[in-house]
This record gives C-alpha cells, structure tokens and sequence, in this order.
C-alpha cells in the first residue's frame, strides 16, 4: 500500500516540494498520474518524480512534468539513461478502477495549483458540491490512510493532542483538519492560505475531530487494547454528504 505520512515517503523528506500527500498517492496507485496505470518506479513526488537510476538525483531529467508517467515519449534520466514510451508502458500496472467510474478530480478543481503543488489527481467521492473556486460541483476528496501494523492502540487522547497520536494504529496527522478548520492535509498547501474552497471541515480546538475519527473507527470486539477496523491494512474515509471532515456523517470502508 502506498504510504500515508506526510512526514516521509521511502525515507525522503517530504514536508518540502516536490511532494504529494496521501489522497493524491492513493489515486496514484489505484490509476496512475495519467490514467495508464501505476509506474513501478514511483516514490509518490509532484510532478511523477523519481530516483529510477539510483544516483540520488530525482528523475527524470530535466525535472518537470508527465515525469516518468510519459507513455508519449518516455523519459531521459540524470545519468542519461532513457527509457521508451514502450518500455514506459511495460513498467504499469493497472490501472486497478474503471476510469470512467473511478471519479479521479485533478486538484486545479478544487483550486489553483501554485509551485508547491503539482495539479495531480485525488479520487472524489459521490457527494458533489459546488467547489467555490472553480464553480464545478464534485465531490470532496477520499481520504487515505495506511496502517501502522506495528502499532497498537486507537486512543484520541485529546489532551495529548496530535503528538498522542502516532502512537496509534492509524495517525489522524496523515489527513488532519487543524483547529482553525481548515484542511491541513487532504491535500499539502501552506497553512497560511486563507479563503481556500477546501477550508470547509469540521474545527477541532477541543479535540472534536479526533474523539469522532478515533470512536469511528474503533472496533468493538477488542477494547484492550483498543484496536480500529482494519487494523492490517487502510482506511478511506469519505466527508459524507455534508462536504465536511470530521463530522457524524463521514463514511469510511468498512
């Protein structure tokens, strides 16, 4: 499963651009940058970035987009090496959901893509509202997290805050909506953007939003310790029909 964190990807440091965030590496695995499918040499970086031959310099060279999800022509890497549009499409796989079905939304959608974001894909879900930037009605993206297997807890702990929470199984920092109630993490934008058409979750300056992922997401059956639904794999999680994260109506996959 693609890794969820936004604090690295494979080791790199990722709180820096180029960079994606989880909902983008989701669509990404699910259809790729381009709908052909997921490029086996991905690290989940802005723009299709990658280290395809090993020298620690991100590929391909020069670094712009389609990156190495180029069917058209392929791509030319740091050392040199190539890699034809060919051979590009021997190296997908996938693409794993019905393009027509899948509701994959580019992020200029939603708003306008600036240098510390590239205009890659999220999956929306099937709630669609009006998007005040760009005046199309879709739906909000699908949140993504993957499990943290060797963890074992599934507490909010909202005095503790977010540093409680990598403690636990699933970490409400992967996609987290910060108390001024704007979405931190659906998709990576400075913090100081204001007036945003995503800025429309629930505010959690009392811990709100993490009592309601955490009791969501937790499975009865097995209290001590507390285990979540899903404890091996991922969660999506859908804002549901009110557009918002972090209230009673978001919907996840179990």
């Amino acid at each position: 499963y693609p890794p969820s964190d936004f604090s690295s990807v494979y080791g790199i440091a990722s709180n820096s651009a180029p960079y994606t965030c989880a909902a983008q590496r989701l669509a990404e695995a699910l259809v790729g940058r381009d709908g052909l499918g997921f490029h086996a040499s991905s690290v989940f970086r802005a723009r299709g970035l990658a280290y395809v031959d090993g020298d620690g310099t991100l590929d391909p060279n020069p670094q712009a987009a389609p990156g190495i999800y180029n069917a058209i022509s392929g791509f030319t890497n740091s050392d040199g090496t190539t890699q034809s549009a060919a051979d590009n499409l021997a190296a997908r796989q996938g693409p794993y959901l019905e393009l027509e079905t899948a509701n994959a939304v580019q992020l200029s959608n939603y708003f306008s893509v600036g240098t510390t974001l590239d205009d890659s894909y999220v999956l929306a879900d099937s709630f669609p509202r009006k998007i005040t930037g760009s005046g199309k009605e879709i739906g909000m993206p699908i949140l993504y997290y993957r499990a943290h297997t060797n963890r074992i807890d599934n507490d909010p702990v909202p005095a503790a805050g977010p540093n409680f929470w990598p403690n636990n199984t699933y970490d409400l920092n992967d996609s987290y909506c910060n108390n001024a109630g704007i979405i931190a993490r659906p998709v990576p934008f400075q913090s100081s953007v204001t007036n945003h058409p995503l800025a429309d979750c629930a505010t959690d300056s009392s811990g709100t939003t993490a009592n309601l992922f955490y009791g969501k997401i937790a499975n009865p059956n097995f209290t001590s310790p507390p285990r979540p639904y899903r404890a091996n794999t991922f969660l999506l999680q859908s804002a549901g029909p009110d557009g918002l994260y972090g209230t009673t109506d978001d919907m996840f996959n179990f």
